[in-house]
């Protein structure tokens, strides 16, 4: 099998200027999006950012930084993949605190699983509401559980999410072509 190796030729200054322009724009636009997501009404869609993206779109979102429509569109998704990203890295590290956790009945585990599975329920347990299981547990245990990864969660939480670089932008098939 043979690699196909694509190069691109430096842009002249004339067309440099737009495209800085354009990431600079698309920068700011991740940035509002990071700032949109942080609500917790939002955090409970991650998984599902396409319910996120149809919101916005039947209140008919205008960009503040003049991007199309498409190109808004895919800054969501960048900054919905970045928000799972961070907060998937935090799950692995509470996982293992509870499998090491020897407090924890079989039951409280499985909750504790269980909540660290979805962001519907993940979004719930922040805002202080105990999320609804398909199994029984009681309400004490419940607490005990909820209690225990929001006080892991507060000792290893990072700084959130940021735009940091300024010259990366995102581009679907229809926004650019190749010529030869």
């Amino acid at each position: 099998m043979r690699t196909v190796k694509q190069k691109s030729l430096l842009l002249n200054p004339v067309k440099q200027t737009p495209f800085n322009d354009l990431s600079q724009a698309y920068a700011y636009e991740k940035d509002h999006w990071l700032n949109v997501l942080k609500d917790w009404k939002w955090q409970a869609f991650l998984d599902n950012p396409r319910k996120i993206r149809d919101t916005f779109v039947h209140e008919k979102y205008q960009s503040r930084n003049k991007l199309q429509a498409r190109q808004w569109k895919l800054a969501l998704d960048d900054v919905v993949d970045t928000w799972d990203g961070y907060w998937q890295s935090l799950f692995v590290q509470i996982r293992r605190k509870i499998s090491y956790c020897k407090t924890f009945t079989s039951e409280e585990k499985h909750y504790a699983y269980w909540m660290l599975k979805g962001y519907q329920q993940f979004a719930e347990m922040m805002q202080g509401i105990l999320p609804k299981s398909n199994f029984s547990i009681n309400e004490e245990n419940k607490r005990h559980v909820v209690n225990y990864i929001q006080r892991s969660l507060k000792a290893i939480k990072k700084k959130s999410p940021s735009v940091k670089r300024t010259n990366i932008v995102k581009f679907d098939s229809s926004c650019y072509s190749v010529f030869e």
